[in-house]
């Protein structure tokens, strides 16, 4: 798997109503990710971190499926709810194809690998954001090189190289001015 070293932490159950009411909401590190996605400004840098995510989801769920020896009913009223939400625009993502299809493919991850695509992806897509906000600060135009190194450093070192190359990006001194004050 992509993912760093760190530990996920355990899904949750003790989350206020609020952090359940989505069938992502099982997992406050997906909650988290989901809405990070949604603070992700220019556009250029959302649909590099939707790319990503789908990505990621398509490798794990292959993975797991050779792990299990072939793919695994989602049940009944998953692929009911997955048809009704066709035709419905609920939520802030279900504006966009990309974005929605995304979400929508976390469904189809057993537990444990939501649990780790939240907790890791969730805070690269932090770091995105803050790089996001430099670049509109500046009048910048995002850089794929730079979102490349962002990305590559928290998947494989975690989040403090991540933070580490963030600020590389963009410098120390714009950080402390755009985040620490």
């Amino acid at each position: 798997m992509i993912l760093s070293n760190e530990k996920a932490p355990e899904i949750r159950s003790d989350l206020p109503y609020e952090y359940r009411r989505r069938w992502y909401d099982k997992d406050f590190g997906c909650t988290l990710m989901v809405d990070r996605i949604n603070e992700i400004a220019p556009e250029e840098v959302k649909q590099f971190a939707v790319m990503l995510l789908d990505r990621m989801v398509v490798q794990i769920r292959e993975a797991h499926q050779k792990k299990i020896g072939g793919a695994k009913s989602l049940g009944i009223d998953a692929v009911k709810e997955m048809y009704r939400s066709r035709s419905h625009h609920r939520r802030w993502y279900d504006e966009q194809a990309g974005i929605k299809k995304a979400v929508g493919s976390l469904y189809s991850l057993p537990n444990e690998a939501l649990t780790a695509v939240g907790f890791h992806l969730s805070e690269l897509f932090g770091f995105l954001t803050l790089y996001g906000f430099a670049c509109e600060s500046l009048g910048m135009e995002p850089d794929k090189e730079d979102l490349a190194k962002i990305t590559s450093t928290t998947i494989s070192n975690g989040s403090h190289d991540g933070k580490e190359a963030l600020i590389q990006v963009i410098g120390q001194e714009l950080y402390d001015v755009l985040f620490t004050t």
